[in-house]
C-alpha cells in the first residue's frame, strides 16, 4: 500500500520509521504514570502534545522531497490512533487488514516477533487487530478507511484518480481502425516510480552493478511497451491512456523517441468538481466501498472537500501548468494539447486537427476516418473497455455537451461563492481565458489558439 500511495505525484511516503512509536510511547508513559507531575510542570498535555506533533510532522516532511501529501507507513502507530487523530485533525488513516494466519507465518518467518507458538501469535494478532478496527470505527469513515490486503491483491485493476475527460479521447482514438488503446493501466506508473525512486545515494552502487542507467531504462521501456502491445489486439499504432503519465513526459519522450503525446486540457473548475471529496462511502461491502472510493468518487485528495475547493484549484493550477509547459517544451511535432470543451462542442473539427482529414495527415499522421465521430455505434469493436473504469458507462452515448456546465449547475458540489470567485484562485484559468466564458459557461468564447504558458 505504501508503494501504491507513493506512486501518486502528490503523495510522498518515506521508509518505515520506528522513532514516532518511541515518542508516542514516551507520551503514553507520561500520561499513565506521571500525569500529575506533568500537569504541575506545565508539561502535560499542551507542551508534550505539541512537541510530539512537531516531531512526527518534521520526520514525515524531511524524510522525503516536498510534496502535497505526506504519509508515514508504520503498522504499530495504529495503537495510538486516537492520539494521532487528535494531534493531526486533518490527517486520514488507512488500515490494512490481512488474514491472521498469513500474518503470523510472515511475522515468525521474518522474526518480527520473538519465537512463540503460532496459536499464541494468532491470539496476539486477534487482540491487536480487534483494537485497531475499533479505533478506526471510533474515528469514523471520514478519517479512517480499512482495506483488506487480500482483496487489494486480487483486484489488480486499481483505478488511479484521474481528471475527467481523458477517457473520451481514449475511446475516440480507439475507434480509429489504425489505433488500439487498452484499458487504463496502473502498472506503468509503478514501474516509472521504481525508476524515479533511484536516489543519488544508491546511484554509485547501481552504476557499478551496471544497472543504472541503461539496464533500468531499457527494462522500463520494455515493460511499458509490452503492456501496451499485449493489452489489445495487434494494430499499427498502440496507445496508453493514463493522465499521470504526463508527470514523466520528458523521460518517456527520451525512452520512446518516436512516440507522440496527447494532453487533454479541461476547465479546472470542472476538473476539481470531479475530484474533491464527496463524503464517506455508503453502507456497503468493503469491495464495493473501495470501488466507489477509487472510481466513482474520484478522491484524488481525500482532504479536499466542498468547503475548500480553492485548495483543489490551486493544486490543479500547479499540476496542469507543469504539464502544459512540458508539452510545449517537447514541441508541437511530439506533444499536442486538445481542449476538452472544444472537442465536445466541435468534435469533427478538433479530431481532424488531431488525426487528419481525407488524405491529409495531421498530428498523429493517420488518415481521417469519420467513424471516430460515431464511436457509440462500434462499442463492441473497441479495445477491452474496462467495466471498472468510472468513465466507461459514459461511452455508450454519443458525444454530448451535458457535462460541460455541470460544475456550474445547482447540483454541483462546488459552493456558489466559489463558482463566482474561482478565477481569483488560479492564474492559469485567466491565462487560458477560462475566466471569459462566464458562469454558467459558454465555451464557444474560448480562444482559437492556446496561449504560451510559463
Amino acid at each position: 500500500m505504501r508503494i501504491l500511495l507513493d506512486a501518486h505525484p502528490w503523495i510522498n511516503c518515506g521508509a518505515e520509521p520506528i522513532y514516532p512509536i518511541r515518542v508516542l510511547n514516551m507520551r503514553k508513559q507520561l500520561e499513565m504514570t506521571n500525569r500529575d507531575w506533568g500537569i504541575q510542570a506545565n508539561l502535560y498535555p499542551v507542551a508534550i502534545d505539541r512537541a510530539t506533533k512537531a516531531y512526527i510532522r518534521e520526520l514525515a516532511v524531511n524524510m522525503v522531497d516536498p510534496t502535497q501529501i505526506y504519509c508515514l507507513k508504520q503498522p504499530l502507530m495504529f495503537e495510538y490512533l486516537d492520539v494521532l487523530a487528535k494531534l493531526f485533525p486533518t490527517a486520514k488513516f488507512v488500515h490494512i487488514v490481512r488474514d491472521g494466519r498469513a500474518t503470523v507465518v510472515s511475522s515468525i518467518t521474518r522474526r518480527i516477533v520473538k519465537p512463540m507458538h503460532p496459536v499464541q501469535a494468532l491470539r496476539i494478532w486477534d487482540d491487536a487487530v480487534r483494537r485497531e478496527l475499533q479505533f478506526c470505527q471510533n474515528v469514523g469513515r471520514q478519517r479512517c478507511y480499512t482495506i483488506f490486503y487480500e482483496k487489494l491483491v486480487i483486484s489488480a485493476e486499481k483505478e488511479l484518480r484521474k481528471l475527467l475527460g481523458t477517457g473520451l479521447v481514449r475511446v475516440l482514438l480507439d475507434s480509429h481502425p489504425m489505433i488500439n488503446c487498452g484499458a487504463e493501466p496502473i502498472y506503468s506508473m509503478h514501474v516509472l516510480a521504481l525508476r524515479e525512486d533511484i536516489k543519488e545515494s544508491s546511484k554509485d552502487w547501481l552504476i557499478k552493478a551496471n544497472i543504472y542507467p541503461k539496464a533500468i531504462d531499457q527494462a522500463t521501456k520494455a515493460f511499458i511497451r509490452e503492456l501496451a502491445v499485449n493489452m489489445v489486439d495487434k494494430a499499427p499504432i498502440y496507445c496508453q491512456k493514463q493522465p499521470l503519465l504526463f508527470r514523466h513526459l520528458n523521460y518517456l519522450a527520451a525512452l520512446f523517441p518516436e512516440a507522440k503525446f496527447v494532453h487533454v486540457l479541461r476547465d479546472g473548475r470542472a476538473a476539481i468538481a470531479s475530484t474533491i471529496d464527496w463524503g464517506p462511502c455508503p453502507m456497503m461491502s468493503v469491495k464495493k466501498c473501495l470501488f466507489s472510493f477509487l472510481s466513482y468518487r474520484r478522491k484524488i485528495y481525500p482532504g479536499l472537500t466542498h468547503e475548500n475547493p480553492h485548495t483543489a484549484l490551486q493544486i490543479w493550477d500547479k499540476t496542469v501548468r507543469q504539464m502544459l509547459v512540458d508539452c510545449q517544451d517537447l514541441g508541437p511535432q511530439r506533444c499536442y494539447t486538445i481542449v476538452y470543451e472544444k472537442l465536445v462542442l466541435y468534435p469533427e473539427q478538433e479530431l481532424q486537427k488531431l488525426l487528419g482529414k481525407c488524405h491529409t495527415k495531421r498530428f498523429l499522421e493517420v488518415p481521417w476516418d469519420p467513424i471516430v465521430l460515431k464511436h457509440e455505434t462500434i462499442l463492441n469493436n473497441l479495445s477491452y473497455l474496462n467495466p471498472y473504469e468510472a468513465s466507461t458507462k459514459q461511452f455508450s452515448r454519443k458525444i454530448n455537451t451535458d457535462s460541460l456546465s455541470k460544475w456550474a449547475s445547482s447540483e454541483s458540489i462546488l459552493p456558489d461563492w466559489f463558482k463566482a470567485q474561482a478565477v481569483d484562485y488560479s492564474s492559469l484559468l485567466h491565462e487560458l481565458e477560462y475566466d471569459k466564458v462566464g458562469v454558467p459557461p459558454d465555451y464557444s468564447k474560448l480562444p482559437e489558439v492556446l496561449p504560451h504558458i510559463r
